[in-house]
């Protein structure tokens, strides 16, 4: 079994890591923040769990139950936004994209970039209030100044 490259581009916020440098403000330089939604010092699970729980207000746990992973998808487009990872299983940087602005290519395809998808004023708008959002709820200050479409690696 091996890993697949990957380029990908999203619109949103580059948050950092704990393994090199977190990209918020009053973060430690290196550990995790002291965040109140944190369980078991997992970053990723537990920023996903809350925003699905309060803003996707998504609170089944039962995977097996009928339906149950088309209302997890509902409820991860209400919530509007995802934490995406970058770089690799060892080193991994988080990434606080626009859940409808993400798109990949793998190995040698390549990816048409279109601009007019990428400056769409109403939908920028609608991506900077869902990141907006979920950032207040999460009680992250990022160091970034506003949203950017950033491109990023992933290896897994």
């Amino acid at each position: 079994m091996g890993s697949d490259p990957e380029a990908r581009i999203g619109y949103g916020y580059d948050l950092g890591s704990g393994e090199t440098t977190w990209h918020l403000a009053n973060a430690p330089e290196y550990g995790l923040p002291e965040l109140p939604w944190l369980v078991d010092d997992d970053f990723t699970e537990s920023l996903e769990k809350h925003l699905l729980t309060t803003l996707g207000e998504f609170t089944e746990t039962d995977y097996r139950a009928e339906g149950y992973f088309e209302r997890e998808g509902a409820a991860k487009q209400r919530v509007g936004v995802r934490l995406d990872r970058s770089g690799t299983w060892d080193y991994t940087g988080h990434i606080l994209v626009a859940i409808n602005s993400r798109q990949a290519v793998e190995w040698s395809e390549t990816l048409t970039l279109d601009l007019e998808f990428m400056t769409g004023a109403g939908r920028l708008s609608t991506w900077d209030g869902q990141l907006n959002a979920a950032l207040s709820l999460l009680g992250l200050t990022p160091t970034q100044d506003r949203p950017r479409w950033l491109v990023y690696p992933f290896y897994g």
